[in-house]
């Protein structure tokens, strides 16, 4: 007889994937694709605030070394010394007559000596009575003719280049100076020629490299410079003054403005040529600094009566970039740095 054993094993049909586990699976997807994006994002926005904050920190080391070497050296007159008992000066009296000024006295140690310039605007604005103060400026700017960014400062700072002094070799007219070379030198630059104990002010008219001259304008025999003790250099280069202002950045997509800081720069004016320094910058703030009695005095604009013990420059520069993680989409940072003005300091 056949007996048929019972092994316990039972045998069942696969259907597939239910509705329910379908609905699972993909709900388990999404959440583990949402989570992927938020990642990226994330990691995206939190990236973009880095370079930001790392790209604003270079504009600040930049900006900030810019502004303080060119402070550093504002009131440089070569040789000249400021604390010489005759300095030859058209305040208090005519062009080539010498007044004692005191070693005490800093009043015209601030100041730069006669001004042969013509009476027109040559060059930035400033070369205009380049005899005043070395340092100076402008105090929230309102000017809606110009291109500077209304309600932010300028500061306008002025010195001589040693290294672009060439020696004075002779005086072959009353209006001609001889020199140990003229490369370099064109038309219409604005040099400076004097000693250790003269500076004058004059502009190019023109040049002879084969005679080893240049011809000045507005200037005539009674400059002096012949009569100085020591050798007098003429100085060109990187001589002159140079002007900080907040103006609309090149490329930008509209007006610079506290509403649109992100449209403004740095600039840096050198004899009418604008030069963009840095990115993103889009207030200055200028003070001026001196002892007033035991403490120290600031004052937002230049006048008479201050400007001659200005020995220290406050400047606030205001940065920002790029910044998604935050509601303004910008983020922004305001640095404030005292200069010294090396040359108001007896040496």
């Amino acid at each position: 007889m056949l007996k048929l054993r019972y092994t316990g094993y039972c045998f069942t049909k696969q259907s597939g994937l239910g509705l329910v586990e379908l609905l699972i699976s993909i709900t388990l997807s999404l959440l583990i694709m949402s989570g992927v994006i938020q990642l990226f994002l994330t990691s995206n926005q939190n990236s973009i605030a880095v370079q930001g904050a790392s790209r604003m920190q270079e504009n600040i080391r930049y900006a900030l070394k810019r502004v303080g070497d060119d402070i550093a050296l504002a009131g440089n007159m070569g040789c000249l010394n400021f604390a010489s008992a005759s300095i030859l000066t058209d305040n208090g009296g005519a062009v080539g007559e010498s007044i004692n000024i005191g070693e005490g006295d800093t009043k015209l140690r601030y100041k730069y000596l006669n001004n042969f310039l013509p009476d027109v605007t040559l060059g930035a604005e400033s070369w205009n009575n380049f005899e005043e103060y070395f340092i100076s400026g402008g105090a929230n700017n309102m000017d809606s003719d110009d291109l500077i960014k209304d309600g932010s400062d300028t500061l306008i700072v002025k010195y001589i280049d040693n290294s672009s002094a060439i020696s004075i070799t002779g005086y072959p007219a009353d209006n001609q100076l001889a020199l140990g070379s003229t490369t370099g030198l064109t038309n219409n630059d604005v040099v400076f020629a004097g000693s250790c104990d003269k500076m004058f002010i004059f502009q190019i008219t023109a040049v002879n490299p084969v005679s080893s001259t240049v011809t000045m304008s507005n200037m005539s025999a009674d400059h002096g410079i012949q009569n100085s003790l020591t050798v007098p250099f003429l100085y060109a280069g990187n001589s002159g003054s140079y002007e900080y202002s907040i103006r609309q950045a090149v490329g930008a997509s509209g007006a610079c403005a506290d509403a649109t800081p992100l449209n403004c720069s740095l600039y840096r004016s050198f004899n009418n040529n604008d030069q963009e320094l840095v990115l993103g910058v889009s207030h200055l703030d200028v003070r001026y600094g001196r002892e007033s009695g035991t403490a120290i005095a600031y004052d937002d604009v230049l006048t008479a009566a201050n400007a001659d013990n200005i020995d220290r420059v406050k400047v606030t520069l205001r940065f920002n970039a790029v910044d998604t993680t935050q509601g303004s989409g910008i983020q922004t940072k305001n640095i404030t740095r005292v200069f010294a003005i090396r040359n108001q300091f007896e040496r």
